[in-house]
């Protein structure tokens, strides 16, 4: 696992090997000291303002294992994930399967999107990306129209669309490019797709 560099056929073995992800040993085992899509904006900050505080905030995501679980706004998330997946596939008709850790051919960066979508029933080619972001803020709430998701949702600007400087950003560009596919769908659900 520390080789310099991987093959595509080690790729998409690793992305196999650790579907699954937060369930799969391999996947929490294969992230350790890698620079993953959820710290690419603190490795953004770093780069931009290199300063002690910022190197070590780093470091720590990256080498010291944390149990986040006990958080309720990381409970909302996990336990409502599948409700929002679902609820895309319904409303697109596209079909989402799970996916690992996609890992750049350096073996020291690699995202773990949320699913892979497919057009094709088979499953053939995958078309884009899919990240899913079950908002703590939005527990309580039932939106109506996409325009009141603004009031709850920092990550969006005056349009719906995901800022270009948010961490989310980030995750879901490094993601794309990964996996190499073209299209990504942001879900910010449950409620919401």
């Amino acid at each position: 696992m520390n080789k310099c560099e991987l093959t595509s056929e080690e790729i998409r073995d690793i992305a196999f090997t650790t579907t699954g992800q937060r369930h799969s040993s391999d996947w929490k085992a294969y992230r350790y000291g890698k620079l993953t899509s959820s710290k690419f904006g603190r490795a953004i900050t770093v780069m931009r303002n290199p300063h002690q505080t910022n190197l070590q905030r780093l470091r720590d995501e990256l080498y010291v294992l944390k149990n986040v679980h006990h958080v309720p706004a990381i409970r909302w998330g996990l336990d409502h994930e599948s409700v929002a997946i679902d609820a895309y596939q319904n409303k697109t008709g596209s079909i989402l399967k799970p996916t690992g850790v996609w890992m750049f051919r350096n073996n020291v960066i690699g995202p773990s999107p949320d699913g892979l979508i497919f057009t094709d029933p088979h499953g053939a080619c995958a078309v884009g990306i899919r990240e899913v972001k079950c908002a703590y803020s939005m527990r309580d709430v039932k939106v109506e129209w996409p325009a009141e998701w603004l009031n709850y949702l920092n990550y969006l600007d005056c349009k719906n669309n995901l800022k270009n400087a948010h961490d989310y950003s980030h995750q879901i560009q490094w993601a794309m490019a990964a996996v190499a596919v073209n299209g990504a769908t942001l879900s910010s659900g449950p409620r919401a797709i």
